[in-house]
């Protein structure tokens, strides 16, 4: 198998969001939705299913909670198998490749990590950026800054332990 991932289309996304008004409303959902050219297939109290038309295996949902947006996740390539040296090699190529691109439009990651496979953070004025392949997949994670100052409290006292 060859890597399936559209490096234009995840860049414009990424370039999208990070020009887009975000409010952090549910409403954010259908603007940016109409914007990039996905559409909803689904709401519930918890967010919505999306399908966003990007090559590979189109996955994306936004989380929300009383009307409020958390976080958007979406799969940018389809998956490849471990086994697929051929495909792992093209995959990472579309990602560095994508993640080069970024970078000359947004400014250096304010970190880069590697426990599953790498991830980039890019954080902007109103919101905060995540590009990361793992497991054979590349994903894209938009998020709010009130729900990225959450998940860092969190992090912050797992890693402190039991009281």
């Amino acid at each position: 198998m060859t890597a399936d991932m559209d490096v234009v289309s995840a860049r414009a996304v990424v370039l999208s969001a990070a020009d887009f008004d975000w409010t952090w409303s549910t409403d954010d959902v259908r603007r940016f939705c109409a914007r990039t050219g996905w559409r909803i297939d689904g709401e519930s109290q918890y967010g919505f299913i999306i399908s966003t038309g990007i090559a590979g295996l189109g996955i994306c949902q936004a989380a929300s909670e009383k009307g409020v947006l958390k976080q958007i996740d979406c799969s940018i390539s389809a998956k490849v198998e471990p086994d697929d040296l051929d495909g792992s090699a093209e995959l990472s190529t579309a990602f560095e490749r994508l993640t080069d691109e970024l970078t000359l439009a947004l400014g250096s990651p304010v970190s880069r990590t590697a426990t599953t496979g790498p991830r980039l953070r890019w954080n902007l004025p109103h919101l905060v950026i995540y590009v990361s392949l793992t497991h054979g997949v590349v994903w894209l994670l938009l998020r709010s800054l009130e729900a990225q100052r959450q998940e860092e409290e969190w992090d912050e006292q797992l890693a402190m332990g039991p009281p």
